[in-house]
């Protein structure tokens, strides 16, 4: 996966565990890796058997609508050891926004579950989808966007202009979205800057979306360490647009942490 929080051009790619990935063979077998990415798979076969590790896994499965969705296949006779490194190569980022976005997915999840493991919907919900390589062809928003529907993750393919999205802050604002709308929480300006908090927090560094815009890999896209003061008329000394207005949450609780 990209190395950091910051956007695919900005740094290069770390080799991490696929945690909860779905391993299955041939004859119906079927079992999911550790959080460490290592698995058991049973099965009565005795001669050679063909293994493949998916693009997707326990909580969070992968569609992707640029490039083809990777599947590793190897064949193992048992009790023989079949390992996968998904995105080798990692040059394509079409395929990097898949690893990006099933890696960060998992990622900030547990960091939630790690502090509150019963959390509403959360704790116990499989499966969640997390699509990445949208075009202008899915949604008009695309590119240089991100968003949270209510029942998905939505990352973009990248252009002349705006990187790919799938990487750690974009993901990970984006699942915060679901962070809170699984608590009933309401979104809007207040959605957005707990969002930014939560990808703040995980990344313990206040810039996020460093890289948003094409090989711009030095200014954030927005900052969780800001002077941002509430207004009564315009919402923030920062601006009323809704991120903008976001701001504020996080510069609050950003200031907290650092004190």
């Amino acid at each position: 996966i990209t190395q950091g929080d910051v956007a695919m051009e900005c740094a290069p790619a770390v080799a991490m565990p696929f945690p909860f990935a779905e391993v299955d063979g041939l004859s119906g077998e079927s079992t999911f890796a550790s959080a460490t990415g290592a698995y058991t798979l049973a099965t009565s076969a005795t001669g050679s058997l063909n293994v493949t590790s998916l693009m997707g896994g326990q909580y969070f499965d992968i569609t992707t609508y640029g490039g083809t969705l990777e599947q590793l296949a190897s064949a193992v006779v048992p009790p023989g050891t079949a390992n996968f490194l998904h995105d080798s190569a990692a040059t394509d980022p079409l395929l990097i926004a898949q690893v990006n976005g099933y890696s960060n997915a998992n990622e900030i999840r547990g960091f939630l579950l790690k502090y509150l493991p019963t959390y509403p919907v959360i704790a116990n919900q499989l499966n969640f989808p997390v699509k990445v390589n949208l075009t202008s062809a899915q949604t008009s928003t695309c590119p240089g966007n991100a968003f949270y529907d209510g029942t998905s993750l939505n990352l973009c393919q990248g252009s002349t202009s705006y990187t790919n999205t799938s990487f750690a802050s974009v993901t990970h604002h984006e699942y915060g979205h679901h962070i809170i709308n699984s608590a009933g929480s309401g979104q809007g300006e207040y959605g957005e800057g707990m969002a930014d908090t939560i990808a703040a927090l995980f990344a313990g560094n206040a810039g996020l979306g460093i890289g948003f815009y094409l090989n711009q890999c030095t200014p954030p896209l927005r900052n969780a360490d800001n002077p941002c003061q509430y207004s009564s008329s315009s919402c923030s000394s920062c601006g009323s647009e809704i991120h903008a207005c976001g701001q504020l949450m996080s510069g609050i609780i950003w200031s907290i942490r650092k004190a």
